[in-house]
């Protein structure tokens, strides 16, 4: 499979240099109807990983590093461009392959003090860039003002101006809303205006919200992901009553577990540096950039253990109630090919 599509890696790796990327979107189809164009980019950057593995299997680990990396800039450019929150879940799904990839080989001991260099480089840099909340409703927002502007104004009204949970909004409601915007009741140019002008003073709050925590500093060390996220949503919520269609609610699962896991192989990575380095793993991480080795779910340092040639780091996750998203990373040495049938061996077994 990899080598008969050889060339339509190659280009979706040029694709990736590129400052952004643009999916076709069909909007007359629906809100939520998938896009068969990006699934099937998510289709080629996975097999982009899975040729990833088999260069780094093969010690091939220069081009196994530009597979992985052009794969994760490719869910960044997703998540930053595409509309719909079917896409967005399409980029994280697509980070999530490549981390699994780059955490095979650096918990096997593969890469060298140089390659760990540039995977701590484009982890912190990939972390920094991943695009924050407002980017996600916005483009949900794009989505919906299209699909209001094919639709018939009286189809769409009460997912524009009333709370959604799901159900279609009861007939007193409709008529309370009528009677809160009765200056357009029989104007539908005005109408159709407002909501346009509802639409555009949530994304534009949301991004105030974004631009005083960035310039405020608010996202370090001590500011967990979880906190971070539910504050931003929170403030929204008290600012607009948002329709929870516009609630971008999946960075709380799999972009958080993501989020984490970056961070995490971005400080495995050090510590795997500092063996290469000093021919021994760091007693403790206290040396450590304080924002790479602390856990983003607890606020507190990395759990952290030595067990000889090999050492573990682990986090409870984003869910610190619950076993099911912990998160361990044991740095070994014992070489990729090994590692590998290990974990096949395994697999067999089950």
């Amino acid at each position: 499979t990899i080598q008969e599509n050889k060339d339509v890696l190659e280009l979706l790796k040029a694709g990736s240099k590129q400052p952004h990327c643009s999916v076709l979107f069909d909007y007359r189809s629906g809100l939520f109807r998938r896009n068969t164009n990006l699934y099937r980019l998510k289709v080629v950057a996975q097999v982009l990983c899975a040729r990833a593995l088999y260069e780094l299997e093969n010690g091939e680990n220069k081009q196994g590093l530009e597979d992985i990396f052009a794969s994760m800039i490719v869910a960044k450019h997703i998540a930053e461009l595409s509309p719909a929150v079917l896409d967005q879940l399409s980029g994280v799904s697509l980070l999530y392959w490549g981390l699994n990839v780059l955490n095979t080989g650096i918990v096997s001991g593969t890469f060298s003090k140089n390659e760990l260099v540039s995977i701590n480089s484009f982890l912190g840099i990939l972390e920094q860039e991943w695009p924050p909340l407002h980017i996600t409703l916005e483009k949900q927002i794009s989505v919906l003002k299209i699909f209001i502007a094919n639709s018939s104004l009286s189809a769409t009204a009460h997912l524009v101006l009333l709370p959604h949970h799901g159900k279609e909004p009861s007939t007193l409601l409709k008529l309370l809303l009528r009677l809160r915007y009765w200056r357009n009741l029989f104007s539908p140019r005005r109408a159709f205006i407002a909501r346009f002008v509802f639409l555009d003073s949530i994304t534009s709050e949301m991004r105030k919200i974004e631009e005083t925590a960035a310039t405020q500093g608010k996202w370090n060390a001590e500011q967990t992901f979880s906190l971070y996220f539910q504050e931003r949503i929170r403030q929204h919520h008290r600012r607009n009553h948002i329709p929870e269609i516009f609630t971008p609610r999946f960075t709380n699962g799999g972009l958080l577990f993501n989020l984490t896991k970056m961070r995490m192989l971005n400080c495995a990575a050090l510590v795997a540096q500092h063996r290469e380095e000093k021919g021994q793993y760091p007693a403790n991480l206290t040396d450590f950039d304080a924002r790479i080795s602390t856990d983003p779910n607890t606020g507190k340092r990395w759990e952290y253990k030595v067990m000889g040639d090999a050492v573990s780091l682990r986090s409870p996750g984003p869910n610190l109630r619950a076993a099911y998203d912990d998160i361990i990373i044991l740095l070994t040495r014992k070489g990729i090919a090994h590692y590998l049938s290990q974990k096949r061996r395994a697999a067999r077994a089950e």
